[in-house]
């Protein structure tokens, strides 16, 4: 994405040159933040009304133009990004947009759009993953060893992400020495005679690096309209899944142990939900404290799931639970509910089927891989489903009551 160097001058009056760079600017980061490509349009819109401006939002797979009608010109503006879930820098985006409807002057609102990406200390983001990469190891039945196994390998695994973002290396070898230390926990546990469950301890240390959530907002983008740039992540995120999974999952494979332990009870499992949400919500960049509504709504949503499971079946509770989930996002929180989208869809988004897929397809199980691989996909197809239409439903009401408000005032 090309840095601001030439920002113009000025008090609140923004021409259509200098409106539509802003505007193009705010829609990348927004996509870059993890926003779906409805509120994007909807908030480029909103943020050229602001400044007496018309605008309208182009979204394709690599890049995106905004066009911007402003005293009887037309300008056009396009910019590269690259899709990604930050809620850090969603809050930016949330932010420069408020103050431009506040009325704020377009020269400091242009600054702050074109600032540096405010991030958060990496010692802050690694303790997120430790904590859901724990959470998670006791969501699939793992105890304390398997526990201590994941959350170091967690945190070894989210490093190049936190601390060493521009080194390749580190991000491709990060990986097999994951699964290599999980290895390593397996062989000390087990000769100090106490059971290890290494699957546990795998999957739980693998998830701050499977793309999960971008897998489900691709689809979410394709549901939305957006077929070419969804089809497109959708590719990028399996194949980058298929490639964390094999790395991560080619050194424990040499133990041979494959077997789940018991599942936990129901509120064992809402409340590593719940840690595990607040994990992810710390490792993309939010704050934890602003965060914890969204916590609450992805710990309902994922005990209304289950409670609904053994009446309407895995895949209709996915998709009520995640149609919920988006409602109250849209209705309830700021920013068109995007952190309470993300957050919400950590519990219920199957990343752990994605590794036990691939753990399937390097074994030579071609049974269990298809079994895993069809429910993951139906699982993924559900939530996704069911967030677009869960925000639908809310804009929707939000709609007919600005409709229904603005009749009475005329009457």
């Amino acid at each position: 994405m090309e840095q601001c160097t030439d920002i113009p001058e000025g008090g609140a009056c923004a021409d259509a040159h200098g409106l539509s760079r802003a505007a193009v600017k705010l829609c990348a980061l927004f996509l870059m933040a993890g926003a779906s490509p409805i509120y994007v349009r909807s908030a480029a819109k909103r943020f050229c009304s602001a400044f007496g401006g018309e605008g309208r939002a182009y979204i394709l797979p690599l890049g995106v133009q905004v066009c911007v009608y402003l005293g009887g010109l037309c300008c056009r503006a396009a910019c590269a990004y690259s899709r990604g879930t930050d809620l850090a820098l969603y809050k930016k985006c949330c932010k420069a947009l408020a103050l431009a409807e506040s009325g704020a002057a377009f020269y400091d609102v242009y600054r702050g759009i074109c600032a540096d990406e405010c991030c958060c200390r990496a010692g802050y983001r690694l303790a997120g993953a430790a904590l859901a990469s724990g959470a998670f190891c006791l969501f699939f039945g793992g105890a304390a060893a398997e526990c201590v196994a994941a959350v170091l390998s967690g945190m070894l695994v989210a490093a190049p992400r936190c601390v060493w973002r521009h080194s390749v290396a580190a991000r491709i070898l990060s990986p097999f020495f994951g699964g290599l230390l999980c290895l390593l926990c397996y062989v000390i546990f087990c000769s100090l005679g106490q059971r290890f469950f290494l699957s546990a301890a795998v999957l739980g240390g693998i998830m701050p690096l499977i793309p999960g959530l971008g897998v489900c907002f691709a689809l979410c983008d394709m549901l939305c309209g957006d077929f070419l740039g969804g089809g497109y992540r959708l590719l990028s995120a399996l194949a980058r899944a298929a490639a964390v999974s094999a790395a991560f999952a080619s050194f424990p494979l040499l133990a041979g142990c494959y077997a789940l332990p018991p599942v936990p009870a129901l509120p064992l499992r809402a409340a590593c939900a719940a840690a595990a949400a607040a994990g992810f919500a710390v490792l993309l960049g939010a704050e934890l404290v602003a965060a914890l509504p969204c916590v609450a709504v992805a710990a309902a949503t994922y005990v209304c799931a289950c409670l609904l499971s053994p009446f309407a079946g895995v895949f209709l509770s996915l998709f009520l639970a995640s149609s919920a989930a988006g409602a109250v996002g849209r209705a309830f929180f700021c920013g068109g509910g995007g952190m309470c989208r993300v957050i919400c869809s950590v519990p219920l988004v199957p990343g752990g089927a994605l590794c036990l897929f691939t753990m399937a397809l390097m074994r030579r199980d071609i049974c269990s891989a298809a079994v895993l691989g069809a429910g993951a996909a139906c699982s993924f197809a559900a939530v996704a489903f069911g967030l677009c239409l869960g925000e639908c439903l809310a804009a929707l009401a939000a709609r007919i009551l600005r409709g229904m408000s603005k009749a009475r005032l005329r009457l």
